[in-house]
């Protein structure tokens, strides 16, 4: 967005940019899950998942490199900044946008430990406790696209912590517990 910033602006200044930007980050975000999540309806193997997964960024990260090459000396110097990744950046205008949303997010994900606890066991041991699974997707795949897309719009694609945070929680507390991890 920031790439395509003088359509973007005319847009942004009518609802407010801080949403229009969180709006647009919401659409990747949950349209990159769909993807996964159509493909894991049909490719059943984890592995394969993972490389159309690498295929998939790199596709993604060729159409980001066309629009660099088509885009003005001042874009581009914002692209680079934001690509960093920081939380200092966050202005008082994105936080009443941020805030929110994240408390919204949170609550949801928090909401929806004890289920995610279940499907720790297997998909068929959380159906035979009742659990919905298709919705529970859904409402997952949902609220994570939503977290992902409005810190991602806001401090930069600071991968490693999303990866690495979980990783270094299980060893800390010693509990696959989602509640406890949350």
């Amino acid at each position: 967005l920031v790439l395509l910033s003088p359509a973007a602006g005319y847009f942004g200044s009518m609802i407010g940019f801080s949403w229009f930007i969180s709006i647009f980050a919401w659409i990747g975000a949950i349209g990159v899950l769909l993807v996964i999540f159509a493909v894991s309806l049909r490719v059943k193997d984890i592995m394969t998942i993972l490389i159309i997964g690498v295929l998939f960024g790199s596709a993604v990260s060729a159409v980001v490199s066309v629009m660099q090459y088509f885009g003005e000396q001042a874009q581009l110097k914002s692209y680079v900044i934001w690509t960093m990744g920081s939380l200092g950046g966050v202005t008082n205008e994105q936080l009443m946008v941020y805030a929110p949303v994240i408390l919204a997010g949170l609550i949801v994900v928090f909401f929806s430990s004890g289920i995610l606890n279940m499907l720790l066991l297997g998909e068929n041991y959380a159906k035979t406790s009742g659990v919905k699974i298709l919705r529970t997707r859904v409402i997952i795949f949902t609220s994570t696209g939503i977290l992902a897309g409005t810190v991602t719009a806001f401090c930069g694609p600071i991968g490693f912590i999303g990866i690495i945070v979980p990783h270094i929680s299980r060893m800390i507390f010693k509990t696959a517990n989602h509640k406890i991890l949350i």
